[in-house]
C-alpha cells in the first residue's frame, strides 16, 4: 500500500510544480513525467493485475490456442513477445499503447489536460493493469472524441474500428457518436431508470432470442460495490452544477451516465467492462464541471479522487505487494 501512497503523492505533486515550471518552450512538461510513470508502473511490474499470469503463460508456454483466439494486434504483440521469449515485452508495449493515447487524448481534448490525467488515473489506471487488452482499445476511443466534436464521422469510425483490433468489445464506442449529438439528458436518464427496473423482462426476451445466453444463465449480481460508486460521482457532479449545463457539459454527462445500468443489468465482470468505455468520459466531463470554480474545489475533488484510488488497492489483492519485474 506505501508503494502506491507514495506514487498518488508523486503524481499530485507533479500536477502542482508543472504550473510553475511549464512554458511555452516546455508544455506540458509535467504531464510528460507522469506518463513516463504510468508507463514505467504497467510495464516494470510482476504479477499486479487480474489477468497478468494468464498473459504472462501464454508468452512463456507458447499458448497457440489462445493467442488464436485474440484479436489481430494483440496477436501481433503476442507473436512478437513469444519469439522473443519476453513477457515484458508484451506488457511493455500494452503499457506504452495505452497510456500514450490516454496522453494524447487529455491534450487534444481536455480544458484542464492534468485535471484529466489524474482523473485517469485514479480512477481507471489500475484497472488497465488488468484488462490490458481492452484498456488500449478503450484508450484509442477516447482519443477518437475529438471526431466526434469535429462531426468527422469517418475518421471517428475509422479509430473505433483499430480499436477493435485490440478488443471486439470497443464495437460499443460506435454509439457515442449519436448519443452525443442526439440525446437528451433528461430522456437518457428516464431511459436508463426503466432499464433497471425492467431487467428481468428485458433478459426474459433476450433468453428467448437466444441473445447473451451466456451471461443470462449466470447469477445476475450487478458490478460488486463499483456499480454504486460512479452513480454516486454522477450525482454529486450534477448537484454541483446544481443540474445546471452548458450545452458541451450536457453531452458528455449524457454519453457517461450511459454506463450507469450496465452494472445492474449483467453480471459484475461484463457489467463495469462495458460500462468502463462511458466512464472514462468523466476525464473530459470533471474537468469541463469544475472549470469555474475555486482551487480549494479542486483540491478537495482530487483528494477524494486519491481515496477512491486507495481504496481500490485496499479491497482488492491483485495489486500489492507491488514486485518489479526484475525480482520476480
Amino acid at each position: 500500500m506505501s508503494f502506491y501512497i507514495v506514487f498518488i503523492i508523486l503524481i499530485l505533486s507533479i500536477i502542482y510544480i508543472s504550473k510553475f515550471v511549464d512554458s511555452k518552450d516546455h508544455p506540458y512538461f509535467g504531464l510528460k513525467i507522469i506518463l513516463l510513470m504510468l508507463i514505467a508502473l504497467a510495464a516494470l511490474r510482476y504479477e499486479v493485475g487480474v489477468d497478468y499470469v494468464t498473459y504472462y503463460n501464454i508468452i512463456d508456454k507458447f499458448q497457440l490456442w489462445a493467442i488464436l483466439r485474440m484479436e489481430p494486434l494483440n496477436q501481433v504483440i503476442f507473436f512478437i513477445s513469444t519469439y522473443l521469449d519476453s513477457p515484458f515485452f508484451c506488457f511493455a508495449a500494452y503499457a506504452y499503447l495505452t497510456y500514450i493515447f490516454i496522453y494524447k487524448a487529455c491534450i487534444r481534448n481536455s480544458i484542464s489536460p492534468y485535471f484529466a490525467l489524474f482523473i485517469y488515473t485514479s480512477l481507471f489506471y489500475l484497472e488497465s493493469l488488468s484488462f490490458i487488452r481492452q484498456a488500449v482499445a478503450m484508450s484509442i476511443g477516447l482519443y477518437a472524441f475529438k471526431y466526434i466534436k469535429e462531426k468527422k464521422i469517418a475518421k471517428y469510425s475509422i479509430w473505433i474500428v483499430i480499436s477493435m483490433l485490440f478488443h471486439l468489445s470497443a464495437i460499443l464506442l460506435f454509439i457515442a457518436y449519436p448519443i452525443y449529438w442526439r440525446c437528451k439528458l433528461k430522456y437518457t436518464i428516464i431511459a436508463i431508470t426503466g432499464a433497471v427496473f425492467l431487467k428481468n423482462i428485458i433478459f426474459s426476451i433476450l433468453n428467448t432470442l437466444n441473445f447473451y445466453a451466456g451471461y443470462i444463465e449466470s447469477e445476475i449480481e450487478g458490478g460488486g460495490k463499483l456499480k454504486y460508486l460512479y452513480p454516486l460521482i454522477l450525482f454529486s457532479l450534477g448537484c454541483m452544477k446544481k443540474w445546471k449545463f452548458s450545452l458541451e457539459e450536457e453531452r458528455l454527462f449524457t454519453i457517461t451516465v450511459i454506463a450507469l445500468p450496465f452494472p445492474f443489468l449483467f453480471p459484475s465482470h461484463i457489467g463495469m467492462r462495458i460500462s468502463n468505455y462511458f466512464l472514462f468520459y468523466l476525464c473530459y466531463l470533471c474537468p469541463l464541471l469544475v472549470k469555474d470554480y475555486t482551487y480549494k474545489t479542486k483540491l478537495c475533488i482530487s483528494i477524494i479522487c486519491s481515496t477512491i484510488f486507495l481504496i481500490y488497492i485496499g479491497v482488492s489483492s491483485f495489486y500489492t505487494p507491488y514486485i518489479f519485474y526484475w525480482n520476480k
